[in-house]
C-alpha cells in the first residue's frame, strides 16, 4: 500500500482514527498498520494507555493516557515511523493538543511530517449491536446507556474538524476502509494547510483497484 513521498524520500505520517465506542476503530487502525508499506510503522490504541493507570475512571486518567499517547508517537515520529493512533476523541479540544504536542519542539522538532485525520461513523443501532456483540469479552463491552452517550457527544463533534475526512463504516468492510485511508491524498503540515500529497502512482492503481 502507497507511503507518502518527498523527494523520492519516505515522510511519516500521522493517521489519527476515531470515531465513538465499537464503530470499528481499532479494527480498521490495525488493518491499516497491517496493509501500510512503510518501511517503519506503528498502530497506537490510546485506550491501551489507561489500563496502565490503576485509578478508577475519570477524566484525568483519561487525559493522562491521551498524553502519554502523544509522547510516545512523538518519538515513533521522530524515528520516521509512519503512526496510527486510535480514540474516541469525544472532546475535539483533546485532539488539538495532541496535534499541537506532536508539532511542538518537546522531545525534538520533526522535520516533515504529514497528518492525516478520519472519524469512522455508523448509525446508533448499528453501534449498538456491535457492541453486544462483544458481550463476554473483558474490556471490550460497553454498558448500552454509557455507549448511546458517549456516541451522542462524538458524534457532535463530527465535521467540526476542517481537515477530517468522514467514513461511513457501514458501507464498506474494514479492510476496504483502511485502503481508503491509506490512498487518502490529502494531509496537511504544521501550518494546518491541506494539501496533496505524494504517493507512489503503481501503489495507488493498485491499491483502488484491489477489493
Amino acid at each position: 500500500m502507497p507511503v507518502i513521498t518527498k523527494n523520492n524520500e519516505e515522510v511519516p505520517r500521522l493517521i489519527i482514527i476515531r470515531g465513538a465506542p465499537a464503530v470499528g476503530k481499532s479494527t480498521i487502525a490495525k488493518k491499516v498498520a497491517a496493509l501500510n508499506s512503510a518501511k517503519k510503522k506503528t498502530y497506537l490504541a490510546v485506550d491501551n494507555f489507561q489500563t496502565y493507570d490503576l485509578r478508577s475512571m475519570s477524566k484525568d486518567r483519561e487525559k493522562l493516557a491521551i498524553c502519554n499517547a502523544a509522547l510516545l508517537a512523538k518519538n515513533f515520529l521522530l524515528e520516521g515511523f509512519d503512526t496510527v493512533v486510535d480514540y474516541v476523541f469525544d472532546d475535539i479540544d483533546d485532539l488539538k493538543k495532541f496535534i499541537e504536542f506532536i508539532f511542538s519542539d518537546t522531545l525534538g522538532k520533526i522535520d516533515t511530517i504529514y497528518v492525516q485525520e478520519f472519524y469512522l461513523d455508523a448509525p446508533i443501532e448499528q453501534i449498538v449491536k456491535r457492541n453486544q456483540s462483544r458481550s463476554g469479552k473483558r474490556g471490550e463491552y460497553m454498558n448500552t446507556a454509557l455507549l448511546k452517550k458517549l456516541y451522542a457527544k462524538t458524534s457532535a463533534t463530527k465535521g467540526l474538524l476542517a481537515h477530517e475526512a468522514v467514513i461511513d463504516t457501514t458501507r464498506y468492510s474494514a479492510k476496504q476502509c483502511a485502503r481508503y485511508i491509506l490512498s487518502n491524498q490529502e494531509a496537511y503540515q504544521n501550518n494546518l494547510t491541506l494539501e496533496t500529497v505524494q504517493l507512489p502512482l503503481k501503489d495507488l492503481e493498485r491499491s483502488l483497484k484491489s477489493e
